[in-house]
């Protein structure tokens, strides 16, 4: 995918333009274009000169054009300055979920912020989504209906926004199990962490985990009453006060699991990103 060419372009789009400086001139797919504002170039990259100044490589350009059957505003992998707008209700909110899902399903270029954070292997069973530069995490009850939605921002959607997770306006803070088959199974210790990546990322090492949707600071001690089971609270560097707190409340069942962090990592998914999760997995189960 990654050798796109022009006339692969031009193909799933007649309109376009072969210039005779030798790059095609074409309506931008990305915003309201009434004019032929995108410059494809034969070095594998697009740039937009119309409203959204957007570029990027050929590749996510044929994505686009070709997605079969997806719309416009769930298969964009440009951010905008803001973050996306999330509906509220139930109907809409599982609409967007369909929709991103589909789209990074369709377009493997779509996977790539997953795949950096080393956890692909959660798409599928998490119906992990992508949608305008953000990450779709769906939020479930242990019956498989959706509750709520998170987005976590991509580097580009996070430098423009500023901001690196979005919800619903008014959703509360809820309790996020990324496998709840996984932990109605297990018999060992539970293990509860302060993010969603990170709570994503001992799903990929196919760990029982819990976090909360709404920061450290809310996570409630009454969502595990009915955990009677060893629990483990693994924090990120500097969120040790949050673990403490939250230990006091566990009473017998609960333990601080600290990681070794080398160099300069802070949280569980620094190992995965950067390929020690064998390293990861032998902390997580020692002792």
């Amino acid at each position: 995918m990654n050798q796109i060419t022009l006339e692969q372009i031009q193909e799933l789009d007649p309109t376009a333009k072969l210039m005779s400086a030798g790059y095609l001139l074409m309506t931008c797919p990305w915003h309201d274009d009434a004019k032929q504002s995108l410059l494809a170039y034969p070095d594998g990259w697009w740039h937009c000169q119309g409203e959204c100044h957007s570029s990027g490589p050929l590749y996510r350009l044929y994505a686009e054009l070709s997605a079969p059957g997806t719309t416009r505003r769930a298969s964009r992998d440009i951010p905008t300055g803001r973050p996306p707008y999330l509906p509220s209700g139930p109907d809409e909110m599982l609409e967007l979920i369909e929709l991103a899902h589909g789209a990074i399903k369709r377009n493997s270029s779509f996977r790539w912020y997953a795949e950096m954070r080393g956890i692909e292997g959660r798409i599928e069973p998490c119906e992990l989504g992508w949608h305008e530069g953000w990450l779709v995490l769906p939020v479930k009850s242990k019956t498989d209906e959706v509750e709520g939605i998170i987005l976590r921002a991509g580097p580009q959607a996070e430098k423009l926004t500023g901001m690196r997770f979005t919800q619903p306006r008014g959703q509360r803070a809820m309790m996020y199990c990324p496998d709840w088959s996984l932990l109605s199974r297990t018999q060992g210790p539970l293990y509860v962490v302060f993010g969603m990546i990170d709570a994503l990322t001992l799903s990929e090492l196919r760990l029982p985990v819990v976090t909360t949707t709404g920061g450290a600071k809310s996570f409630k001690t009454d969502w595990l009453d009915q955990w009677r089971a060893p629990v483990l609270v693994v924090p990120d560097v500097g969120e040790e006060p949050q673990a403490y707190a939250l230990l006091k409340h566990l009473d017998w069942r609960g333990k601080i699991k600290n990681l070794s962090y080398p160099g300069d990592f802070k949280d569980p998914n620094d190992y995965l990103r950067n390929g020690k999760g064998t390293q990861l997995l032998k902390e997580l189960v020692s002792g």
